[in-house]
């Protein structure tokens, strides 16, 4: 990211604007959706959804879902040779020209360490965010 001295009137108000307070990766996995808490291997009742980006607070993806604002579901997301498995919540959703829809999602936080953590992928991240929850 350039220094703020360096932005453009219209680049430095879309910053101010950005609800977002994690920075997002473009990432274009196939993942596997499933309704509920259950974070149980996927089985019948499992979705397959494009993942559209990634942060330490959430996910972008896009399918056709039976889910509304507020519902939970299990996101099962490859990464190199193991699966994660996060639990998450619809944070707003909208059509596509394509006939799908685009979900926005946030992981729902746990008591013990997440997954990602686990598997060591974004220990700083998970710094970030449990620092910036107690904003």
């Amino acid at each position: 990211m350039r220094p703020a001295s360096s932005l453009n009137r219209l680049e430095r108000l879309a910053l101010e604007r950005d609800p977002r307070r994690a920075m997002r990766h473009p990432t274009h996995n196939l993942a596997i959706i499933t309704p509920g808490e259950s974070t149980n291997a996927p089985a019948a009742g499992a979705y397959p959804v494009q993942m559209v980006d990634l942060s330490i607070r959430g996910a972008r993806f896009v399918g056709q879902l039976p889910l509304k604002i507020g519902d939970r579901f299990v996101l099962h997301l490859p990464v190199h040779d193991q699966r994660i498995t996060m639990l998450c919540e619809v944070a707003h959703k909208s059509p596509t020209a394509d006939d799908q829809v685009a979900y926005g999602a946030e992981f729902v936080p746990q008591s013990e360490p997440t997954a990602l953590a686990a598997a060591g992928l974004v220990d700083a991240e998970v710094s970030h965010l449990r620092s910036s929850m107690m904003d």
